[in-house]
């Protein structure tokens, strides 16, 4: 006769917010254990968000047909559509971020630099372009290696 088992696994959601956890406890314990060392603790931890976002970008586009949000139609779940209106600097990475809210687990933090002195915003449906400190590449796909996708707006030393 055949064992049935049932198999519980992580999925891939579940291992990037596990890890991020993991990651943002021992940034924590070293930023309180180094004092001396907060400013670059908080680049190391800009860093660390940048990496967070890129697996977000990963897992989205996964879902999505290998598209990033900003070259996805809105009736597929992106924001392309909103990208040729008159008035789209208005959307900018708010809407980015905020399609992308279900892979980074609804964590507004993560949009913020501990080095920027933006403010994170409560939650994603208030979300406004002065609560992030990341840009959008909004041209950036797969097939052009070198587009940059996002990066940190803290671009100075």
């Amino acid at each position: 006769m055949g064992h049935s088992r049932n198999v519980e696994a992580f999925t891939r959601k579940e291992l990037v917010v596990v890890i991020a956890v993991s990651v943002m406890i021992a940034l924590a314990l070293l930023l309180i254990l180094q004092p001396r060392h907060r400013k670059a603790w908080h680049r190391i931890a800009c860093v660390f968000n940048l990496k967070e976002i890129g697996a977000a970008y990963r897992v989205w586009s996964n879902d999505h047909g290998d598209k990033f949000p900003a070259n996805t139609p809105v009736t597929n779940g992106g924001w392309s559509d909103l990208l040729s209106y008159t008035n789209a600097s208005t959307y900018g990475c708010w809407m980015n971020y905020r399609t992308m809210s279900k892979e980074f687990g609804q964590n507004t933090l993560i949009l913020v630099c501990p080095a920027d002195e933006r403010k994170p915003a409560d939650n994603l449906t208030n979300l406004a372009n002065f609560n992030i400190s990341y840009f959008v590449g909004v041209d950036a796909n797969d097939t052009y290696p070198q587009a940059i996708l996002g990066g940190d707006r803290n671009l100075g030393p």
